[in-house]
């Protein structure tokens, strides 16, 4: 979990852009619109949030009757402090004319972690990884990691022994083992849930499986597909944050690709040998097997659209 303490933000002042419709309603009308939090309700494990949104220039605006400082655009943005479980907002905006209006939202901080009782064998669903399902090729890493009981043998995949990180690499807790497995030409799997055993000083032993179902494909992979739908893009890793990762390139639908994995809902892109992006599926028809790959990229490359 991160500690409030060694949290970094980096607040950056938003310019949002509204549509003509938005911006005539700005001026007629007291409005708030609310960037993030994305929803009415929110569930996070850190002890702060970042608020950002916007108003009409000029409108004075409070969270919870503090005052935030409203930028030349409209946009106010800040940090909001959380305790745990609920916390309820109500951000005030009162424009220039003395017309106000409201809005309420709720973020709930969870329950930070704690170590698991030493006289309790038991394996966790909290921390337990990979939490999407995976297609893994030749040479790919499976990274594997659970939270359990401190001190005990933990394994995975029939055997691979995984290891207990120290306090200061597990946000402070004891008894999280982490494993990895490197994909073999001759590997096959297809599917599965990943089986997590733990066995006890005194030789008593329980299992869990992952959530997540996993594949290994050397032999099927790379895949071909085919871009679908309107403003395809590729995204340059797996990042998550309200627009789904830093966007790369936007594309046409109908360009061929080579799929050679998947994971987070994402199937991994070969662009060149050394380089690889990542697209989401709903945005790719996958070809049947035979289909003829793309010719292979060199060096550098470009991908052309309508942004």
């Amino acid at each position: 979990m991160m500690n409030g303490r060694h949290l970094l933000f980096l607040l950056v002042v938003p310019w949002v852009a509204l549509p003509a419709s938005a911006q005539q309603f700005a001026r007629d009308s007291s409005f708030i619109l609310l960037v993030v939090p994305e929803s009415d309700t929110t569930t996070t494990s850190s002890a702060v949030y970042r608020l950002s949104a916007s108003t009409n220039p000029g409108s004075k605006v409070t969270v919870n009757d503090k005052s935030f400082r409203v930028y030349p655009s409209g946009a106010f943005v800040g940090l909001l402090e959380l305790n745990v479980e609920d916390n309820p907002f109500t951000i005030v905006s009162t424009n220039e004319a003395g017309e106000s209006t409201s809005k309420s939202f709720f973020i709930i901080r969870s329950k930070p972690l704690e170590t698991t009782p030493s006289d309790t064998l038991a394996i966790e669903d909290a921390m337990l990884e990979p939490k999407s399902d995976m297609w893994l090729g030749e040479g790919d890493l499976l990274e594997v990691q659970i939270k359990g009981t401190p001190n005990c043998v933990a394994t995975f995949l029939g055997g691979i022994v995984m290891h207990e990180v120290p306090k200061s690499d597990a946000y402070g807790l004891e008894g999280v083992y982490r494993g990895s497995y490197k994909v073999a030409r001759t590997d096959t799997l297809t599917n599965q849930p990943i089986t997590f055993r733990l066995e006890g000083n005194d030789g008593k032993v329980v299992t869990s499986k992952s959530r997540a179902k996993i594949s290994f494909k050397p032999q099927d992979l790379p895949l071909v597909g085919v871009t679908k739908g309107e403003r395809v893009y590729l995204d340059v890793g797996l990042g998550e944050d309200r627009l789904g990762g830093a966007k790369l390139s936007f594309m046409q639908q109908g360009i061929k690709l080579a799929i050679t994995g998947k994971a987070a809902g994402r199937y991994r892109v070969k662009l060149a040998e050394s380089q690889e992006a990542w697209i989401p599926e709903e945005q790719v028809d996958l070809q049947p097997r035979g289909a003829r790959l793309p010719y292979s990229l060199t060096g550098s490359w470009s991908v052309s659209g309508d942004a």
